[in-house]
């Protein structure tokens, strides 16, 4: 794991699965966006995709620290613009899973703006998602699209 994400879970002290489960409140110290270095998980999802590999666990950290943004959606947004086309199937396999529902109803937005290959089956699996605002992104993205929500 990316020794600042590390660090931010210690400084926020909470765990992953806690901040999956409970979050943190957004007018807590301890909110993501209050970490000293909150920064530079940004700067580092912006250098990772420029890299030729990225391991599952990169992505996985890439993932982590879009679920912590979810205010501000800045990786959101830089993955729609900048992520390139050799790591979106892979992302969006890893993403569907991920730990962080903030993480996965991005998922569903990045989705919908992008359209990649078999972009419909995966909002589908989204809109089945346990967490029902993942779920709601998910079909509103289908909706959006012109898509029935039945398959």
């Amino acid at each position: 794991m990316l020794q600042s994400l590390q660090d931010f879970w210690a400084w926020a002290e909470i765990t992953p699965e806690e901040y999956a489960k409970n979050g943190i409140d957004l007018l807590s110290e301890k909110a993501p966006f209050n970490y000293p270095n909150f920064d530079f998980l940004i700067e580092y999802c912006c250098e990772s995709i420029q890299k030729d590999f990225l391991t599952d666990k990169e992505i996985d950290d890439i993932l982590t620290i879009m679920a912590l943004d979810n205010e501000t959606q800045d990786v959101l947004d830089m993955l729609e613009k900048k992520l390139p086309q050799q790591f979106e199937q892979r992302l969006i396999h890893i993403g569907l899973k991920h730990l962080q529902h903030e993480a996965r109803w991005q998922l569903a937005e990045l989705i919908y703006r992008r359209q990649p290959e078999g972009y419909e089956k995966y909002l589908r699996i989204l809109a089945k998602d346990e967490h029902a605002y993942v779920q709601k992104r998910a079909k509103n993205a289908l909706s959006y699209l012109g898509l029935s929500l039945k398959e």
